[in-house]
């Protein structure tokens, strides 16, 4: 019985729901590995966490013991003809990982990384009528992550429906040359492809300053080419030097934080709201000003939270560049050159409005530290983060040594604009 129900359960939207963004997380079905018995589930979604423990779990002792594996996913999109000459994207905010998107038997598109976010434009295969949408996830190359990730769709799901020229939702910038003014910019994707540039400026008489005491944020939209996206963001400002430190909105400022993994405990990897606001609430109230991301980029949720409640974070992408990490052969190193673009781009580009963020990390306690390249990778990748971020926010990683060779990383940390060693 509860196999039938699944079956019949079908996403439909119409002219009186269309709406811009719309939630897709529920009435999916899963399918485990090669099983062909299909179940019900909503996202977020983390397969792991719902298995049996096991010492000889491919993950190990990083994968809690859990199972990992291969999943599908599928879910049935009913559209009428309001939607024909429609632009519609799917937008995935996480899926673990090697994921692959298919629409009515074609692939429309995927990400390996499991931490990314990423868009899928699904309207070239998409009908008047009913639509077969199916997600293949493959967490079984082990080991490939140090902590534990969960597998499957473990973030938000959007639909997004706009007409054939909208705005990019990641173009999406705001600088603030003083805290009186606020300069808003993005593209609009026309018919064909090419892009048109918008500007918004706002002043602000009296700038209520976003910090970890006030939280403040503020809201306005976009409007172009027929399309209307909603904006948030904080003013403030943020100076370091090794003689002062930090300064927040021109005052010193000592960070009191921690780093913090992306699960939610015994709910496993999948990003829930109230838990992500819980973990931020939690820190809050144990005393902390600060956080890290480690060591991937973490929910919108969670750094929505962040701004609301008020936590500063460093935002970091990866945990390790071109040399894998103790067994974990299948880890990003395998990802690293043909992806550590495309992933820096989803980091900053996704997070880049939020006011919680005020550095940015490429990386964590990379094995390569002793090698010459690293240099160039390090450079590579920080300036790619500061060509795309108006706020100039600083970028670090975290540095670490086993042995007593401190004196090599003089050239790698030149690289950054802030310093951090660990142990």
């Amino acid at each position: 019985m509860i196999i039938a129900v699944a079956l019949m359960t079908v996403t439909q939207v119409s002219a009186k729901t269309l709406e811009r963004k719309q939630l897709f997380d529920a009435g999916w079905q899963f399918a485990l590995n090669d099983s062909t018995k299909w179940r019900a589930v909503n996202l977020p979604h983390d397969w792991s966490i719902e298995g049996a423990f096991d010492k000889d779990a491919p993950a190990g002792n990083d994968g809690a013991y859990l199972p990992t594996g291969k999943g599908w996913y599928r879910k049935t999109l009913l559209l009428d003809k309001a939607y024909k000459d429609k632009t519609l994207r799917l937008y995935f905010e996480g899926v673990y990982m090697n994921a692959e998107i298919y629409v009515n038997g074609q692939k429309a598109g995927g990400h390996p990384y499991g931490y990314s976010s990423f868009f899928v434009d699904i309207t070239p295969y998409v009908v008047t009528g009913k639509n077969e949408i199916e997600v293949r996830v493959d967490n079984s190359k082990q080991k490939n992550c140090r902590w534990y990730s969960g597998s499957g769709i473990y973030r938000h799901v959007w639909l997004l429906t706009t007409g054939k020229r909208y705005i990019d939702e990641w173009s999406v910038s705001v600088a603030t040359p003083d805290i009186h003014t606020v300069n808003l910019t993005a593209d609009v994707v026309m018919e064909d492809g090419q892009r048109k540039a918008i500007q918004k400026t706002l002043h602000v008489e009296n700038p209520r300053l976003w910090s970890p005491e006030d939280p403040y944020l503020y809201e306005t939209t976009l409007e172009a080419e027929g399309d209307m996206l909603p904006v948030t963001y904080g003013i403030r400002t943020i100076d370091y030097s090794a003689e002062k430190g930090l300064i927040l909105n021109g005052k010193p400022l000592k960070l009191n934080g921690a780093c913090v993994h992306h699960d939610n405990g015994i709910l496993g990897a999948a990003a829930y709201d109230a838990a992500e606001y819980r973990k931020v609430r939690l820190m809050k109230e144990a005393g902390f000003n600060a956080l890290r991301t480690s060591h991937n980029p973490p929910s919108e949720t969670f750094l929505k939270a962040c701004d609301e409640l008020g936590l500063l974070v460093i935002d970091e992408a990866l945990d390790g560049w071109r040399e894998k990490k103790n067994d974990n052969i299948y880890d990003y190193s395998t990802l690293f050159d043909q992806w550590w673009q495309q992933d820096i781009d989803a980091m900053v580009l996704r997070d880049r409005l939020h006011p919680s963020i005020f550095c940015w990390s490429t990386g964590n306690e990379v094995i390569e530290r002793k090698h010459i390249g690293i240099i160039k990778t390090a450079r590579q990748l920080a300036t790619r983060i500061r060509s795309l971020d108006p706020l100039h926010r600083p970028v670090t990683s975290a540095l670490a040594a086993w042995d007593r060779d401190w004196d090599i990383y003089d050239p790698l940390a030149a690289e950054h604009d802030i310093v951090g060693y660990n142990y």
